[in-house]
């Protein structure tokens, strides 16, 4: 089977959607949860669901700096019986890539916007993980929305109202963009 697990904030949050989107993921294997899909909880979480021979994708998840050899640890045993893959575009993942256990698939980007190309095609969808790089005060957004014109006030308002509903209901925020696509953010 194939997981999806994104970060619990804006952008982890709509990126995993939208790549959940793409990949028809069903939505009782989108992972997205306050405070498991943290960088702390993560490899926790992994371990008790007690996962094996399935496709773990992780959208949005650094390594844990507070304990980046625990993390490696319970990542290591993760990788022994799953396929893991890592999308990220946290900076602070370089410093811990020599800790990255074997069999984990890292794959770091320089900004949400290129890391959004890499993991969604259908426009719907792209919509979706753009809300996420605007939560994520991305400058990149730069380079697919012109911050001065309408569409980008649009969206920047939306993700002002996304980024205040998934802190107050994040599980069923997930579950209408992902049922409902784009049109439930609007």
């Amino acid at each position: 089977m194939k997981y999806v697990f994104g970060g619990f904030d804006g952008h982890g949050s709509s990126v995993g959607v939208a790549r959940a989107r793409e990949l028809k993921v069903p939505l009782s294997q989108v992972i997205i949860k306050y405070p498991d899909t943290s960088a702390e909880g993560l490899p926790k979480l992994l371990y008790s669901m007690n996962l094996a021979n399935d496709e773990l994708e992780i959208i949005d998840i650094p390594v844990n700096v507070k304990n980046p050899s625990e993390w490696a640890k319970l990542m290591a045993i993760i990788a022994q019986n799953n396929q893991v893959t890592i999308y990220d575009h946290h900076s602070t993942n370089l410093k811990y890539l020599n800790q990255i256990p074997q069999g984990i698939r890292l794959m770091q980007f320089d900004n949400t916007i290129t890391m959004l190309n890499a993991l969604v095609q259908d426009e719907e969808n792209m919509k979706i993980g753009l809300i996420g790089s605007i939560t994520d005060r991305d400058p990149a957004i730069k380079t697919v929305l012109d911050i001065e014109g309408k569409e980008f006030v649009q969206m920047y308002n939306i993700a002002n109202a996304y980024d205040v509903a998934i802190r107050r209901n994040l599980s069923d925020v997930v579950k209408n963009v992902y049922e409902q696509g784009f049109s439930y953010l609007q």
